[in-house]
């Protein structure tokens, strides 16, 4: 189906744990794929950094679908297949005694694993044309587009251990079919170094515009096309980028923490449906930051986790009667003693709403 230089896609045979590519050329090198299913993936990722350090492994990806299920690709890489498989057995070995929530797929199972992203690419029946900025996929009759997205991660306080399933239900909201790859690697200067990319499977009738709504959700370019070619399918199927970046692993660790913050879910999921419902309606609004959003040049949203007094009075100072201001608390304590407030709930530009009682329907500003 499709070659990249020195492998072809369907050249590959089936020993037990491992799917071996033989090189087409005089470069000599096997490449050979292993899959493990796991629940959590923050503590291997440290043990893998280590093996891709000593050579062990050639590198490895995290493959994320819409329902969180996490699967690792594991690539080895050597000019001898009893090296390979020698490499594979001392990592088996450590992940065997490592967790009881982590399996490794043989045979049969293997194969289809691999050849499984969001269709079978095993499936001979599978047409592929080259399209602008996408694939064409037709397989029994039915036809969807193939697309890459470069996933710009700026990691910083915003990206704590909720994004990861924030960012994926956001995606959900839009696409049907899609999966969320990080892949790691040693580059040429022997730096760690990683891609995340975005690979979605798009029906006909879904929205050409999804990719710009959601960069506005989060007011910056967080997803970026790539130009897909018909060779690049065995890098799409490899799990591997041609474009990676050197970023702080710690911080990147949070993305993948079990222990997910859910206030800052709940708070990026509340942000996500008011943004949808001011696009739904065409109301202007400017994101001022992270707390402060101005709809038409005269109504103030205000959007806070945890809200105290001295919140409220700074902000009425700055910003009231010059706008009519809706607060919008996230804490039901908090809430309750604000209510209270005589000097607060006396003013009449003013609304406090618990994010739960917000009625996205009713929302017009005019």
């Amino acid at each position: 189906m499709s070659s990249k230089g020195k492998y072809q896609l369907f050249t590959y045979k089936l020993d037990e744990y491992l799917i071996f590519y033989p090189s087409l050329n005089s470069n000599r090198k096997i490449m050979a794929f292993s899959v493990i299913s796991v629940q959590e993936v923050i503590d291997l990722i440290e043990i893998l950094k280590e093996y891709v350090e000593k050579r062990i492994i050639y590198y490895y990806s995290v493959q994320i679908d819409f329902d969180l299920q996490k699967t690792m690709i594991i690539c080895f890489r050597d000019e001898q297949k009893e090296n390979i498989i020698k490499s594979f057995y001392i990592l088996k070995n450590q992940l065997d005694s490592f967790s009881k929530k982590i399996h490794i797929y043989a045979n049969k199972l293997l194969e289809s694993k691999f050849f499984d992203l969001m269709i079978d690419w095993n499936d001979h029946n599978i047409e592929i044309n080259q399209k602008i900025n996408a694939l064409d996929i037709i397989n029994r009759k039915r036809e969807r587009n193939l697309k890459m997205y470069y996933v710009d991660l700026r990691l910083n306080n915003d990206y704590d251990n909720g994004f990861l399933v924030s960012f994926i239900k956001i995606l959900k909201n839009y696409f049907t079919k899609g999966v969320l790859i990080f892949n790691f690697k040693h580059n040429s200067e022997k730096e760690y170094v990683f891609s995340p990319f975005l690979l979605l499977l798009l029906e006909n009738y879904q929205r050409e515009d999804a990719e710009n709504l959601i960069n506005d959700i989060y007011e910056y370019r967080i997803l970026s096309l790539k130009k897909l070619y018909l060779e690049d399918i065995i890098l799409i199927i490899w799990r591997i980028s041609d474009s990676y970046e050197t970023k702080n692993l710690k911080s990147l660790m949070e993305i993948f923490n079990k222990n997910h913050s859910k206030k800052k879910e709940i708070y990026r999921d509340f942000l996500y449906k008011l943004k949808k419902k001011f696009s739904d309606l065409e109301i202007k609004y400017h994101h001022i930051n992270d707390k402060l959003i101005l709809i038409e040049k005269k109504d103030l949203i205000v959007i806070v986790p945890s809200l105290k007094y001295n919140d409220i009075r700074e902000i009425l100072e700055k910003f009231y009667p010059k706008y009519s201001i809706s607060l919008i608390t996230f804490n039901k304590l908090d809430h309750e003693n604000i209510s209270k407030i005589d000097k607060i709930r006396d003013l009449k530009r003013l609304n406090i709403i618990y994010f739960e009682d917000f009625e996205y329907d009713l929302l017009k500003f005019n």
